[in-house]
C-alpha cells in the first residue's frame, strides 16, 4: 500500500491514550498514507460515523446503533477511583461503595462513554456529582487540587500514579471494564488504509489481553462489571 488517507475519530480516552502510539507504528510502516485523527466524546463521535464522515470511529462500552457495524473490538480498558495523595483514601487498596456517598465526585459530561459506563456500574450505588468537567485532563487536574475524586481510565492516569500525583482503587466487589471498538458506517467502503489500520488496532488489543489486560488479583477479587455490548 503506497498511498492513501484515512481519517479517524475517538473518544477522548483511546484517542489521547491509547491511539497516539498504534498511529506512529502505522505511520512508520505505511508512511504514504496521510492520516488525520480527530478526538471527541463518544457521542460525537458516533454521530460522524452516522454521517459517514470517518472512515473510522474508535468508541468505548459501544452499543451498536442502525447503519453502524462493528469492526475490531476488544481492547480491554479499565476504570478506577483516583484520589490525590493528600486524601484519606490514597493510602488504601480499596474503599466500600457506600463511603462514595461522602465524597464530591468529578464526572465528564453527558455524551462521553466514561461517563455513562460509570453511571451504569454505580446504578446501585449513591453518590454526589460535584463537578461536571468536559475533559479528562481537567478531572486529573481537579482530582490532584482537592476537588473531589473521580472514576478515569486507568490508562490516563498511569503517568501520574507512577510519578505519585494520584493514588488509584477500586470499589470493593466492583471492577468497572469496557472495551474499546472500531466502527463504521456500513454503507461506507472500507478502504485498505482502514483493513490495515485495524489489524494493527487488533494486534495492539492481544497483546493488551497476553499483558495486563485479563491479569486477576487473587488478593482482590471483583465482580466483573464487563460493558462490552457488541
Amino acid at each position: 500500500m503506497a498511498h492513501g488517507s484515512l481519517l479517524i475519530g475517538a473518544s477522548t480516552t483511546p484517542g489521547l491514550y491509547v491511539l497516539p502510539r498504534i498511529v506512529a507504528a502505522f505511520r512508520t510502516k505505511y508512511p504514504g498514507v496521510d492520516v488525520k485523527l480527530r478526538i471527541a466524546n463518544s457521542q460525537t463521535i458516533e454521530a460522524r460515523v452516522r454521517e459517514r464522515e470517518l472512515d473510522l470511529g474508535i468508541v468505548g462500552g459501544h452499543a451498536l446503533r442502525p447503519g453502524q457495524e462493528c469492526l475490531a473490538a476488544g481492547m480491554l480498558d479499565e476504570l478506577v477511583l483516583i484520589v490525590s495523595p493528600a486524601h484519606a483514601w490514597a493510602r488504601r487498596r480499596d474503599v466500600t461503595p457506600e463511603s462514595l456517598a461522602d465524597e464530591p465526585l468529578l464526572v465528564r459530561e453527558e455524551g462521553s462513554a466514561t461517563r455513562s459506563v460509570t453511571e451504569r456500574a454505580l446504578q446501585r450505588v449513591k453518590f454526589r456529582v460535584a463537578m461536571e468537567l468536559d475533559h479528562t485532563e481537567a478531572i486529573k487536574q481537579g482530582v490532584m487540587a482537592g476537588l473531589g475524586v473521580a472514576f478515569v481510565s486507568l490508562y490516563a492516569v498511569q503517568g501520574e500514579i507512577a510519578a505519585g500525583r494520584l493514588r488509584a482503587l477500586r470499589l470493593r466487589g466492583v471492577r468497572i471494564q469496557r472495551h474499546f471498538h472500531v466502527i463504521h458506517h456500513d454503507a461506507r467502503r472500507v478502504t485498505a488504509s482502514a483493513r490495515a489500520f485495524m489489524q494493527l488496532f487488533e494486534q495492539t488489543a492481544r497483546e493488551r489481553r497476553r499483558g495486563l489486560g485479563h491479569s486477576k488479583r487473587r488478593d482482590h477479587p471483583p465482580v466483573h462489571q464487563s460493558l462490552q455490548q457488541s
